[in-house]
């Protein structure tokens, strides 16, 4: 009974033993294939694209490995002290069937008694050991499994730092090319304000160039008005010597009608003449001496009167021519006169257009010094702009700089993950006031870009109002062409008024004569004059339309404003030949 009962307790014990040895060695079997990812997800890890990220991947797989060969190590440490249980139990084993195997041969009950304390014993003892095992292999599973633990939160944040780091890197190369296309828009706003600047010069000289030209077409207009103040004391004059000759003729008349009143006194004398002849010839008788006498004086009273008679005739004739060439001279001051009333009336007309031009000219001047105002304070604002963009330049070097600083301080931060979290925020919060700055300057971009186009609106209407004022030039050259056909029929006019008035001159007084011929070649002088001073204008005209050719050429707001400035002076210096 004892024999059996030992071999039941040493079956019994063999398969508790075969249990407790053969239960815990499957979890370092099974840990193993564990660890074995945990190295593959450790090599496995994408590269990172900033350094500071790839060092900070390097520590924590430094780490990770290093974790994974002490567990390693410790694994295999253990399956050694289980192998050498192992094999310990089958020596037991061995020696407890030979230790059995002399029991049943010497049938000693005290053998039995010591084999049994024996395996009771290393029993005992192999359960402490084993429990020992077991409770290292649960910690070691323990601490395994949070270390996988751990391992997964840290690749969890890595992996978020990495896209974290990636979205930086994007963000900051979206800023570079932002920067960029701003460094871009800045240079493009430098070169149109240098091209303003300079097109705003070329502008100032042309306008310096027309105030020259406006103040010598002032000075001739002043000249011409001063010079048809004298063609009107001229004519004043002439009426004045019209009166004279008037008043000549009126005095001949008077003469004739006293050489009337002499014939007619001659005439009875001749009369009583007669009466004495017929009492002398009734008297013949007595006085034939006095006859002879008488007969003598008779001839020569005779002759004395023929040639009164004679010089009579001359007098009604030359009376009679006289009559004539002042009848012509009337028709001929009618014809001047109603000529001067129409000159008059021009030259009111010449001076309600040239005060409206003036009017106009000096509307289209407040407009230019407006467009100037609206130069200067474009100017204003494009050094403003300029201002701003070199803040903005300066900011921006300053964000460069700080991302720089921020760059190597991430790089040293990023070794600890608690700081690179809250580095990280500031970062954040950095960008944000960036993108805001960036946006600002955007919004900026925009409103240089409506102004602009408001700009280009008011450059159209320039062009507009120019299209205007060279129609109106057109109409002044017409009334100029009206003009100068005018001024071919005032020289017929004139001419014809010559002739008559040098067959006038043959007849009247020599002096008078002479001196409407010089009153008639001063104003043919003048004429003359008139007619150099329009082909100049016309030739001043014709560089004035090719200079608005050539800002018509260059389309572009200041050469808008150079050709109105250059279509007004044409337009001051054709009213001005009008009112020549």
């Amino acid at each position: 009974m004892a024999k059996k009962k030992s071999h039941n307790h040493n079956h019994n014990g063999k398969t508790e033993n075969d249990e407790t040895l053969n239960h815990p060695p499957p979890p370092p079997m099974h840990q193993q294939p564990e660890q074995e990812p945990v190295l593959a997800m450790a090599d496995q890890q994408p590269p990172l694209s900033l350094s500071r990220t790839s060092s900070l991947e390097g520590s924590e797989n430094e780490k990770l490995k290093a974790l994974n060969k002490r567990l390693i190590d410790t694994v295999a440490d253990k399956r050694r002290q289980v192998e050498a249980l192992e094999r310990e139990k089958k020596s037991l084993e061995s020696e407890l069937e030979k230790r059995g195997a002399d029991f049943v041969v010497g049938s000693d009950e005290r053998a039995c008694s010591e084999i049994e304390r024996s395996i009771a014993f290393a029993a005992l003892k192999e359960r402490e050991v084993i429990e020992k095992l077991t409770g290292d292999l649960e910690s070691g599973r323990e601490r395994l499994s949070r270390t996988c633990r751990e391992k997964d939160i840290i690749e969890g944040e890595l992996s978020g730092r990495v896209e974290e780091a990636e979205g930086l890197k994007a963000i900051v190369k979206e800023m570079e090319e932002k920067e960029k296309t701003s460094e871009g828009e800045i240079l493009e706003l430098k070169f149109e304000i240098e091209r303003l600047s300079s097109q705003k010069e070329v502008v100032e000289e042309e306008v310096e160039v027309l105030k020259r030209v406006r103040d010598s077409a002032e000075m001739n207009l002043s000249v011409r008005v001063s010079e048809i103040e004298a063609l009107k004391s001229e004519i004043n004059a002439i009426e004045t010597e019209k009166s004279d000759q008037i008043f000549k003729i009126g005095s001949l008349e008077e003469e004739i009608k006293g050489l009337n009143d002499s014939v007619a006194s001659f005439t009875t004398e001749n009369g009583l003449l007669s009466e004495k002849v017929i009492g002398l010839e009734m008297s013949y008788g007595d006085a034939i001496e006095k006859e002879k006498t008488l007969r003598e004086d008779i001839d020569s009273l005779i002759e004395a009167q023929r040639e009164k008679i004679k010089m009579v005739e001359a007098l009604t004739e030359e009376k009679h021519s006289l009559v004539k060439m002042i009848d012509s001279v009337n028709g001929e001051l009618e014809g001047k006169k109603e000529l001067i009333e129409k000159l008059s009336r021009e030259k009111e007309e010449v001076e309600g257009i040239s005060k409206r031009k003036e009017s106009e000219i000096a509307e289209l001047l407040n407009k230019v010094s407006e467009l100037a105002d609206s130069l200067i304070a474009a100017n204003d604002f494009i050094k403003t702009k300029e201002a701003r963009n070199t803040e903005l330049a300066s900011e921006c070097a300053q964000y460069r700089e700080r991302l720089e600083r921020v760059k190597v301080e991430k790089h040293d931060l990023q070794m600890a993950l608690g700081d690179e979290q809250g580095y990280g925020a500031n970062l954040r919060s950095k960008l944000a006031e960036v993108e805001a700055r960036m946006e600002a300057a955007a919004v900026e971009l925009e409103k240089s870009n409506s102004e602009k186009e408001t700009l280009m609106e008011e450059k159209k209407a320039v062009e507009a109002e120019f299209e205007s004022l060279k129609k109106l030039n057109g109409v002044i050259e017409k009334k100029l062409a009206e003009t100068q056909v005018e001024n071919g029929e005032l020289e017929g006019k004139l001419k014809s008024s010559e002739m008559k008035l040098e067959r006038a001159g043959s007849n009247s007084n020599r002096s008078v004569g002479a001196k409407v011929e010089e009153q008639m070649e001063a104003i043919k002088s003048c004429f003359r004059d008139k007619d150099a001073k329009v082909e100049e204008m016309k030739q001043r005209v014709g560089a004035l339309e090719n200079s608005v050719a050539e800002a018509e050429k260059k389309k572009s707001f200041w050469a808008m404003v150079s050709s109105v400035t250059t279509v007004v002076a044409a337009a001051s210096l054709a009213f001005a030949v009008k009112v020549r």
